[in-house]
C-alpha cells in the first residue's frame, strides 16, 4: 500500500503501467495489418513496449505503448491508402486503354489514326463533329489486311464496336474532301480492350469485401463522372461554335443594313431637293 510520500519516479512508473493496461485492448488483427502488412504477423498480447508475434518468439519493441494507433485510426488509413489505389489505378487504366484527340480537319483534307490490336481484343470507336460546315464528316475504318470494317458518309457523330478477328495495325480515317470553304473539329475516341479488374482477385467466387464493393462502386462512378464530362464538353464546344457564328453573321448583316440605310437616305434627300431646285425660265420674243 504506497504512502502519501511514496517516491515520483514510482508514481510515474505505476501511471504508465496504468495507461499500458487501459490501451491493452487495441484490435489486434487492425494493429498486425497496419504494422506489418503481407508478413504474416498476428499479435498475441502487447506487453510494456513490447509486441509478442504469435505465429514466432521474435518480439517488436517501440518507443511508447502510448503511439500504438487504434482500430480506428488503422482502418482509417487503410481506406485512404485502398483509395488513393483505386486513383492511380482509374488514371493507369484511362492512359492505357483509351486514345482521345481533338484536331482540325481543312477542306478537302483526310486524316489517318493507327492502332495495333492484337486478335479478340473488344474495341469501340466514337467520334462527334464539333465545329464546321454542316458538321459532317466521312469515316471509314479497316482491318490490318484493308478489309472495310466501317464507313459512313457525312455522319455527324456515331459509335462503332467491334472485335478484332486478326493481329496487326488497324487503320480508321476522317475524311473532308466533300467540303470546299469550311473546315472542321472533330472529336474521337478510341477505346481497345476492358478496364482490367480493380483487384488481383476481384472476379473469384466468393463475394466481395464491403470495402471492394465501394471501391467499385467508386471506380464506376469516376468512368460515368468522365463520360458525362466529356459528352458536355464536346456539347458546350458545339453550341459555342454556333454561337460565335451566329454572332459573326448578324454582325455583318448589321454592318450592310447600316450601309444600305445611309444609302437609301442620301438618294431620298437628293431626290427631295430635286423637287424643289429653282430652274431658270428664258422667254423669247415673237417677231422681234
Amino acid at each position: 500500500m504506497p504512502t502519501t510520500h511514496e517516491p515520483h519516479q514510482r508514481r510515474r512508473r505505476r501511471s504508465a503501467e496504468e495507461r499500458a493496461s487501459r490501451r491493452s485492448d487495441v484490435n489486434a488483427t487492425s494493429l498486425s495489418s497496419y504494422l506489418f502488412p503481407g508478413e504474416g504477423f498476428e499479435v498475441s498480447g502487447i506487453g510494456r513496449n513490447t509486441i509478442f508475434n504469435k505465429n514466432s518468439p521474435q518480439r517488436y519493441k517501440i518507443n511508447s505503448i502510448d503511439n500504438l494507433p487504434s482500430a480506428k485510426m488503422c482502418s482509417y488509413h487503410g481506406t485512404i491508402r485502398l483509395f488513393v489505389q483505386v486513383l492511380w489505378a482509374h488514371l493507369l487504366c484511362g492512359w492505357a486503354f483509351g486514345s482521345e484527340l481533338t484536331f482540325e480537319l481543312p477542306d478537302n483534307a483526310k486524316q489517318c489514326f493507327y492502332e495495333d490490336i492484337t486478335v479478340g481484343t473488344k474495341c469501340t470507336l466514337e467520334f462527334q463533329v464539333v465545329t464546321g460546315g454542316h458538321y459532317d464528316v466521312d469515316c471509314r475504318l479497316e482491318d490490318a489486311d484493308g478489309t472495310v470494317l466501317y464507313k459512313e458518309m457525312k455522319k455527324q457523330y456515331d459509335s462503332f464496336t467491334f472485335t478484332a478477328a486478326k493481329n496487326g495495325t488497324y487503320k480508321f480515317c476522317f475524311s473532308n474532301e466533300f467540303s470546299t470553304f469550311t473546315h472542321k473539329t472533330v472529336y474521337f475516341d478510341f477505346q481497345v480492350g476492358e478496364d482490367p479488374p480493380l483487384f488481383p482477385n476481384e472476379n473469384r467466387v466468393t463475394a466481395l469485401t464491403q470495402m471492394e464493393s465501394a471501391c467499385v462502386s467508386i471506380h464506376e462512378a469516376l468512368k460515368s463522372v468522365i463520360d458525362y464530362q466529356t459528352h458536355f464538353r464536346l456539347r458546350e464546344g458545339q453550341g459555342r461554335s454556333r454561337a460565335e457564328d451566329l454572332n459573326t453573321r448578324v454582325a455583318f448583316w448589321s454592318i450592310g443594313e447600316a450601309f444600305i440605310l445611309l444609302v437609301v437616305s442620301i438618294s431620298q434627300v437628293v431626290l427631295l431637293r430635286s423637287f424643289f431646285s429653282d430652274r431658270k425660265t428664258t422667254t423669247t420674243r415673237v417677231g422681234s
